[in-house]
């Protein structure tokens, strides 16, 4: 599968034009580590229109929209939303200089245009987003940034701040009960860092280690923008992420430590998500007013930056 890169002195990353525009890899070059999680037991290829999104390669930085979990749509109730979104699974164009790139992709089943842009500068990758609405209709959507970073022994969470929380699912005694589908208590309120269990047991979930196998995801609201960072306390690396106030107003921080996909090959990934509803699936996130309304002929945007030390 053809790849391209966009590289300077310090950081070179590299993405799948064909497959959603995923970032598979964002290599620090003057500390020789790798950011990204790749999965070596799903071949790269390319996606059918529609599918499950873990019948192929689940790794690196895909986007998601206009959803992530799988839902019928909230407005237009006859359509059926797909496993994370539908632009991840289909080919976009780009435009391709020194240090930067932008990747648009039309929709197929709802009219929009998404557009991602992307610029090296010095140790930081800035992202920059828009959606236009080429529909007769409001667009109700969400997006979600999808980044997966690997784990591969103990790591932090820090934010300056302790935003207001709340679980979007659970398969570990962290958050339980959790039910059959780790969605019990969906929207359980809590504090960042600490979450509790049934029995009063808490948690900092602020640490990260490989201890046990647990797959859990929490979302944060950050209507003032946020700041966080993500270290391997091995190496002292270090990922800065930094959401000004607007258009983003939550973040997702997904934990998979050896525990997803179920059965053979798990994988060990922590995913800090930015983005603009506060679930997974549009129809919960339309329900509790947390969503995106575009009207027709119309364009929205918004931007956030990471930097790799």
């Amino acid at each position: 599968m053809d790849s391209i890169s966009l590289e300077n002195d310090f950081l070179r990353v590299s993405i799948l034009p064909k497959i959603g525009c995923k970032i598979t890899s964002i290599y620090d070059k003057i500390n020789d580590y790798e950011w990204l999680w790749s999965d070596p037991h799903r071949p790269v290829a390319q996606p059918v229109f529609g599918d499950a999104y873990d019948r192929y390669d689940i790794s690196g930085f895909d986007e998601c929209f206009p959803n992530i979990g799988i839902s019928h749509h909230p407005v237009i109730k006859d359509l059926k939303l797909l496993d994370h979104g539908e632009i991840w699974a289909k080919p976009w164009t780009i435009e391709l200089s020194e240090n930067e790139m932008i990747g648009e992709i039309r929709g197929e089943q709802l009219d929009f245009i998404f557009k991602r842009k992307l610029r090296l500068d010095g140790r930081q990758i800035l992202f920059d987003y828009s959606v236009t609405n080429i529909g007769s209709d409001n667009l109700v959507y969400l997006w979600s940034a999808h980044p997966l970073f690997k784990v591969t022994g103990d790591m932090e969470i820090k934010s300056p701040i302790n935003h207001p929380m709340t679980k979007e699912f659970g398969f570990s005694n962290r958050m339980s009960p959790n039910g059959t589908d780790g969605g019990e208590g969906r929207f359980n309120s809590f504090t960042w860092p600490i979450v509790r269990n049934s029995t009063g047991d808490q948690f900092d979930i602020s640490q990260i280690s490989l201890i046990e196998p647990l797959t859990d995801k929490v979302i944060l609201e950050i209507n003032d923008g946020g700041a966080f960072e993500l270290s391997d306390k091995k190496t002292a690396r270090v990922m800065k992420l930094t959401i000004p106030k607007g258009n983003i107003n939550h973040i997702g921080i997904c934990y998979n430590l050896g525990a997803w996909p179920f059965g053979e090959h798990p994988a060990s990934w922590v995913a800090l998500e930015p983005t603009n509803g506060n679930s997974d699936r549009l129809d919960h996130s339309y329900e509790k007013g947390i969503f995106r309304d575009l009207p027709s002929n119309k364009s929205e945007a918004w931007n956030y930056r990471m930097e790799f030390n």
